[in-house]
């Protein structure tokens, strides 16, 4: 096929790259992980680069899996990247009861204290869908990540006021169209762009 994609080329969005922001993959990427993904950066500085979590990704390894006395069946983990990928990163609300947690933006937070998280699940204490689990996590070294900015590969988002992106990854719903379609109508195409259609 012809792979002039510049009818799909659009401006970079012009928001800080920062924690709490959102990356939005173009629809040319072809990576499992990676294609048609929404990242979450959870940290980011210029000497040590930037941390984030792949929100998208379901696996097919539930909670109990990983976690024999996890108290709730059949909980989805999620992959969060290829880095550190047998360890467990958890996303959730509940940083101000939960021990050991790290504020991103507004009212999420990361990491904590599973045990803790177990217990305040078996006394009723927290909301399970307000919590996510991931297997691994997203990593880009000193200036990869802007690297890759430039060549169009991500485009940085607020995170939505109107998305609640923990209840959207528990309800499966696509979240990476439903950024697209709010960056408005210059972005419908990526819509309508077949997954992996580009020729290597």
């Amino acid at each position: 096929m012809n792979n002039d994609n510049s009818i799909f080329k659009v401006k970079p969005s012009g928001i800080k790259l920062e924690a709490g922001r959102m990356l939005i993959s173009s629809p040319f990427m072809e990576d499992s992980l990676f294609g048609r993904s929404i990242i979450l950066i959870t940290d980011i500085s210029e000497s040590q680069g930037a941390i984030g979590l792949v929100l998208n990704k379901p696996t097919n390894i539930k909670m109990e899996d990983v976690s024999e006395d996890f108290p709730i069946n059949n909980m989805p983990l999620y992959a969060g990247g290829p880095v550190q990928a047998d360890s467990l990163f958890i996303l959730h609300q509940y940083g101000d009861i939960i021990e050991d947690s790290v504020h991103i933006i507004d009212d999420i937070y990361w990491g904590g204290n599973k045990l803790q998280i177990e217990e305040y699940i078996k006394q009723g204490l927290i909301n399970p869908n307000k919590i996510k689990f991931f297997l691994g996590y997203s990593g880009w070294a000193s200036n990869q990540l802007k690297d890759e900015l430039e060549t169009e590969s991500w485009i940085i988002s607020k995170l939505s006021s109107s998305i609640n992106i923990l209840d959207s990854i528990n309800q499966d719903n696509d979240l990476w169209k439903e950024y697209v379609l709010e960056f408005g109508d210059k972005y419908k195409k990526w819509l309508i762009f077949p997954e992996q259609a580009i020729d290597n």
